[in-house]
């Protein structure tokens, strides 16, 4: 668990640490237990005793005991430990780093998801993670992205989630159980995959961001037609930079000034049917989230007019986006919003993620610092910013319009209209 997590989780009185640790050692003992096969049972001599596999014994078995049950379960930790393969501790880190707060439920649905994609059935995930080497893990890795069909290529960024499943399993293990274990960072290091293995995927501006005249449209078209709840959300959204699941989660107690904070974002996950479910996580999503967003006057006039609705409908809910029949607004409220809109003013439909890469793209655009976009957009780095977050806002027309009146002459032609001869 980070240092950081762990401030929050015990200075907002959320769990103590000495439950955190007491969890995740009952978790250790029902794993172990999960895979003994022999009773347990009190001797008449007062201690407690079981048999393990041992095959250098005539039966193939021998006795172990402790002084007390726990001791004895806690011995069986140890032994049960030394030997498991990787797909055995790859669910025990999961079971680990979500019992701890080290990953969100949601992220551990999708590590799951890929590692039944790439990994179950295989005998890279069968063998004892203490005897991988970095020749076992180039060997999967190379099978894994090469012996794909043309149609089923995995992207670099797909490569990168299956690593840092292995990366977290073999940390797990090196750093929690103690097992002796290759590097994983550094075998990691040396294993090279050439591009042409991987899905070539090419984003289009057009694709990625909306342009310059289609916010404009949609803007206009949300302050004259849609001042709504969902209609000023999406706006709000477009003059913000806000994720729509932080939009979905905001209350009125987050606005202070020109400021806002974000203190909770909703979130999807599996329950233990299986079921999606959607719910309100107390903590956004990493530590760079909580750093203010500054308002501008735009801003500021959205927030004014969802109080008007507040005040008009006698909203008792805390969240800024509630309805009396609805209830709180899910973020896939806003999602069809926005996609409505673009097919009522006839532009390509876009996602509400593509409003928060378009408000960035928009202050690249504008000449904005790059330490303001990124405390705005509250990335960790500028670097996911300048990769993820800046396309060109203009449309092609535009964009060629820039360009010939950079051209340094201008060369006498014929009638403009003239075809270009055929090749």
């Amino acid at each position: 668990m980070s240092d950081e997590f762990l401030k929050y989780m015990v200075d907002n009185n959320i769990m103590k640490l000495e439950e955190l640790q007491t969890s995740y050692m009952e978790m250790k003992i029902e794993n172990a237990l999960a895979q003994h096969h022999y009773r347990i049972w009190h001797a008449s001599d007062g201690r407690w005793k079981t048999y393990i596999d041992d095959p250098t014994r005539a039966k193939g078995k021998k006795i172990i005991a402790k002084r007390s049950k726990k001791k004895l379960e806690l011995a069986l930790v140890e032994i049960y430990k030394k030997n498991q393969d990787f797909e055995t501790i790859y669910h025990e880190w999961i079971d680990y780093a979500v019992s701890y707060k080290d990953i969100v439920k949601g992220t551990a649905d999708r590590y799951d998801n890929d590692f039944d994609r790439f990994f179950k059935g295989t005998s890279f995930s069968k063998k004892n993670l203490q005897s991988i080497t970095e020749h076992n893990l180039r060997v999967f890795l190379k099978s894994t992205v090469a012996n794909r069909d043309e149609n089923d290529k995995i992207s670099r960024k797909c490569f990168g989630n299956i690593k840092s499943l292995i990366i977290g399993t073999f940390t797990y293990a090196a750093n929690e159980l103690e097992l002796e274990c290759i590097s994983i960072h550094a075998a990691l290091k040396n294993i090279k995959l050439p591009d042409k293995l991987f899905k070539k995927v090419l984003k289009k501006d057009s694709e990625e961001v909306f342009s310059t005249e289609e916010v404009q449209m949609i803007s206009k078209y949300i302050w004259e037609n849609d001042k709504t709840l969902r209609g000023l959300g999406v706006l709000l959204a477009l003059f913000t930079g806000l994720r729509v699941g932080e939009l979905a989660a905001l209350k009125i107690t987050d606005f202070e000034a020109k400021k806002l904070y974000i203190q909770r974002i909703e979130i999807k996950e599996k329950d233990e049917a299986g079921k999606t479910i959607v719910k309100i996580r107390e903590y956004p999503k990493n530590s760079a989230s909580m750093a203010p967003i500054l308002l501008t006057d735009n801003a500021l006039t959205i927030v004014r007019e969802l109080k008007k609705i507040r005040l008009t409908s006698g909203q008792q809910s805390d969240y800024l986006f509630y309805d009396e029949r609805y209830g709180r607004l899910k973020r896939d409220s806003f999602d069809k919003r926005i996609r409505k809109i673009c097919r009522t003013l006839g532009i390509p439909e876009r996602s509400m993620h593509k409003l928060r890469k378009t408000y960035s793209s928009l202050l690249f655009a504008a000449g904005v610092s790059e330490k303001i976009i990124q405390k705005q957009m509250r990335h960790q780095d500028i670097a996911t910013t300048h990769k993820a977050y800046e396309f060109n806002v203009e449309l092609e027309k535009s964009k060629l319009k820039i360009l010939e009146d950079a051209d340094f002459i201008k060369l006498e032609t014929a009638d403009k209209n003239t075809p270009f001869p055929a090749a």
